[in-house]
């Protein structure tokens, strides 16, 4: 056995503490995943090398830097071509796309049209800082392993994380934490709260762990030194199914199928047949282990999880159908890309789908890769990472270890293809730790830490490798510092001087470093344009509202900026087209603002987009704020547009609506005879008809139409509530009640039960049995009780018993959840104030005695 000086083998422990640091501490914080965890990716990876290049000379063994390693240092290479500022003609012919941009959007802002490829260098920057930390674990992963042949440690290292977490999951689990050690609370719930935010990445991490821990557990000869790391292995493996990742759960489970599988064909040939058996057993025993757990923890979560995709059609209207819309924006930047790490600023421009939501990545690893360094690029890196994995898995060594990277690596690249786990620090960490195993010889060679010769070369290698260590760190810093500044920081900041009352020619100075730095962020456009948008010229506000729905065109704001603008220029009709862009992308948020400007019905069917429900929204929007005949006049056109459209006959439901509220129930009865006429069994229809019929004062007919439509849907809770109160008002009371009591078992939703009480309080209150009126309100409020109108009713209930006090409360009540107070409710509380004032004056009197209410003491059989 040699013996290693001491001073190697402090610095080999160090470079071991360097590469366990880094990833434990980027795991922990929030997986590496906020900007401001490069900082340790970048220092721990840089010391580790420089340790290792130290144990090196010491042990007088060459660093050498092999495989993926030339890969990994290709992407760097990749990160710094993107952030070379190019000449206008080179960058036209690389990037045509990012040529247009600058042209468009910078150029007459006074920028040089020369540039960078990346549309967005600050996350290009922070990519090349997380790739250089990722090259310098590898090599130092690699030489750690070449010096002492224990293959062993990556796997306890990777495993001892996973265990990690999921000891942290389940203590969040059983203390019922809400936020991550009392201290950080993720935007998104989880299932189980652990420092990944997102549960996919969650299982995407804990599969490799889950492997790795597998793996320890057969290496280990002694039961009793494996027998821990099998329980780890059913905890992690718990923890997963506890994700709800359904994609996490599929591809743990093929993982673990083929590692058995890869156990089974490598094991020694020589081995018994019992032996070769033994390992597959247990990775089988255990992967049923951990279903049970997981299944027993939570199968009715899994149960709803799984029902969510029952169908190969909710399979294609999940992610994969957005994959069509990704891949446009990848064509557009064939040669170069779009810059590593900018996707989420430059998809805007391709986002066809009227969306709100915005997206940071495709969620699939080849888009992903396709999209940010262009197709030729990306040919050429997978090209040469498969090949010399494939020479590495060839020449390397057939054992457990090896089997088990080579099943945590296949499980994570699968589930990559719906996810974006390994753009996660944490997880790609792990990669690259359990990488190298793949390259060990079979031979002992140096592995086995043989003191060789010295020699000039090896140990110039080594300082090589320490000035380049150095390097790195001075690199890594540099990208990370340039990388600081996020979209999401900058928006803000601009929002900030706009709210603070700056001036827009203020702001707009201000904002240009902040452009420069995110050329392809449409939101800092938007928020010039918002801040223009009340300026003297509105030139301006069109200018960067035409830049912002450049680089995103379903923007609604951008759309809302444009249409003041050009309402201000006197251009209506464009203004309206531009507010119609605007409620296509975002639907009713647009409203409140476009159908206050419409002055004529032609202006509102110009402003609303050709769909029936938007239709019947605007209509509500323009009816609420006074423009009645406008919207009377939406509702005709609407009809017309979608004549014979049985899909469309809400339009003529609501306008039966609007007829009866404005007194006219001759003509909301033709309208209600044209909606059955169209569609003579939607429930709407009859319901519109019946409710004509009721106020033209054909009360037996709409009885008639009520019966009949019920008679074709049983079942139809607003169909039975409107016979049961057309009965009441005929008199017919007993067969009110009678269907009162049939309906009641519809009454499925909070919501249906309030209302049934409240009908049932309106008939005993006609009937003059206010004391049985007011027990069925109070329930309506009790199930809902966040509506004020039966807080109302029961206060009116009051007032007609002489119970001023209790109905003062009520009104309160019900004017704080309405959170405004009408004249009406003003003038009825200070009626109730005099009521009460001249009840509390008669207390006073010795004599005094309180006369009953009406309905005080009748009895009266309840429903």
């Amino acid at each position: 056995m040699v013996r290693w000086p001491s001073s190697g083998s402090l610095a080999f422990a160090l470079a071991q503490a360097s590469v366990v640091c880094c990833l434990v501490v980027c795991t922990l914080c929030l997986g590496g995943a906020p900007h401001w965890a490069l900082w340790p990716l970048v220092v721990f990876s840089a010391l580790g090398l420089g340790f290792t290049a130290v144990a090196s000379m010491r042990f007088r063994q060459p660093l050498r830097i092999r495989g993926l390693a030339w890969v990994i240092a290709a992407v760097c290479a990749v990160c710094l071509v993107q952030l070379i500022p190019l000449p206008a003609r080179i960058l036209d012919v690389l990037s045509p796309a990012a040529a247009e941009l600058r042209e468009f959007a910078l150029v007459p802002l006074g920028f040089s049209p020369a540039g960078a490829l990346s549309q967005d260098p600050p996350a290009t920057w922070r990519e090349l800082a997380k790739h250089l930390g990722y090259l310098a674990l590898y090599v130092s992963t690699a030489q750690l392993l070449r010096l002492r042949s224990r293959r062993l440690w990556p796997l306890v290292l990777v495993a001892s994380a996973g265990i990690l977490v999921a000891i942290i999951g389940l203590g969040h689990l059983l203390a019922g934490g809400h936020s991550l050690f009392g201290l950080y609370e993720f935007t998104a719930s989880s299932p189980v709260l652990t420092p990944f935010g997102n549960p996919n990445h969650l299982a995407a991490f804990l599969t490799i762990a889950a492997s790795c821990a597998m793996g320890v557990a057969l290496e280990k000869r002694k039961r009793s030194k494996s027998w821990p790391w099998a329980l780890g292995y059913l905890v992690i493996g718990t923890v997963l199914i506890l994700s709800l990742s359904r994609s996490g759960i599929v591809f743990f489970v093929v993982s673990q199928a083929l590692l058995a599988a890869l156990v089974w064909k490598w094991r020694e040939p020589e081995a018994a047949s019992r032996a070769r058996a033994a390992p597959i057993f247990w990775v089988l025993v255990g992967v049923l282990l951990v279903g049970c757990a997981g299944a027993y923890l939570a199968l009715d979560s899994l149960e709803g999880e799984w029902k969510s995709v029952s169908s190969v059609e909710e399979v294609r209207s999940s992610k994969v159908r957005l994959w069509p819309m990704f891949w446009n924006a990848a064509r557009a930047f064939p040669l170069t890309g779009m810059g590593r790490g900018a996707f989420e600023a430059a998809f805007t421009r391709y986002q066809v789908e009227g969306t709100a939501a915005t997206y940071t990545h495709p969620e699939n690893l080849i888009l992903q890769w396709t999209a940010e360094c262009g197709l030729a690029v990306t040919l050429i890196l997978a090209g040469a990472a498969i090949f010399l994995l494939y020479r590495a898995i060839r020449s390397g060594r057939k054992d457990i270890a090896s089997c088990v990277v080579i099943a945590a690596l296949f499980g994570l690249v699968l589930h990559d293809l719906f996810d974006f786990s390994l753009e996660l620090p944490a997880t790609a960490l792990a990669v690259v730790i359990l990488l190298p195993l793949l390259g060990g010889s079979r031979e002992s060679g140096d592995a086995e830490g043989t003191r060789s010769t010295p020699s000039v070369g090896r140990h110039a290698g080594s300082k090589v490798a320490l000035a380049a260590a150095a390097a790195i760190l001075a690199a890594g810093c540099v990208a990370t510092w340039k990388g600081s500044s996020t979209l999401a920081g900058d928006e803000q900041t601009l929002s900030d001087w706009v709210r603070s009352g700056m001036s827009p020619d203020e702001v707009t100075k201000r904002a240009l470093p902040l452009i420069e730095r995110h050329p392809s962020d449409y939101l800092l456009y938007g928020i010039l344009a918002s801040a223009w948008s009340t300026a003297a010229d509105p030139r301006q506000a069109l200018a960067f509202a035409n830049r912002a729905l450049f680089l995103r065109p379903i923007d609604p704001d951008a759309h809302l900026s444009a249409g003041r603008a050009l309402l201000r220029m006197g251009k209506r009709s464009q203004a309206m087209l531009e507010y119609r862009l605007g409620a296509e992308a975002a639907g009713s948020r647009v409203f409140a603002e476009s159908v206050a400007q419409a002055r004529s019905v032609e202006e509102l069917i110009a402003l609303t987009p050709d769909d029936p429900d938007q239709m019947i929204v605007v209509a509500n929007r323009a009816w609420s704020i006074g423009k009645r005949d406008l919207a009377m006049g939406l509702l005709s056109h609407g009809r017309q547009r979608f004549e014979g459209d049985a899909r469309a006959a809400r339009l003529w439901t609501v306008a039966v609506r609007y007829s009866l509220m404005e007194g006219d129930p001759a003509g909301a009865l033709e309208l209600a005879k044209s909606a059955v006429k169209l569609a003579p069994d939607n429930p709407d229809c009859i319901l519109a008809e019946a409710q004509a019929l009721s106020a033209a004062g054909q009360r037996d007919a709409a009885i008639q139409t009520l019966q009949e439509g019920i008679q074709k849907h049983r079942g139809e809770f607003e169909l039975s509530l409107a016979l049961a109160e057309n009965l009441h008002a005929a008199g017919r009371v007993s067969e009110a009640r009678a269907q009162l009591h049939r309906v009641e078992p519809l009454s499925q939703t909070a919501r249906d039960r309030g209302r049934l009480f409240a009908m049932l309080g309106r008939f005993y209150r006609a009937e003059g049995k206010l004391n049985k009126a007011l027990e069925q309100f109070e329930s309506s409020a009790r199930l809902q009780p966040e509506l004020a109108e039966y807080r109302f009713a029961m206060a009116q209930i009051l007032e007609q018993l002489h119970r001023p006090g209790e109905a003062i409360r009520l009104v309160r009540e019900g004017v704080q959840l309405q959170k405004r107070e009408s004249e009406e409710n003003r003038a009825w509380l200070e009626r109730l104030l005099r009521q009460q004032a001249e009840v509390e004056k008669l207390r006073r009197q010795p004599d005094w005695t309180m006369e009953p209410g009406p309905g005080s003491s009748e009895e009266v059989e309840g429903l």
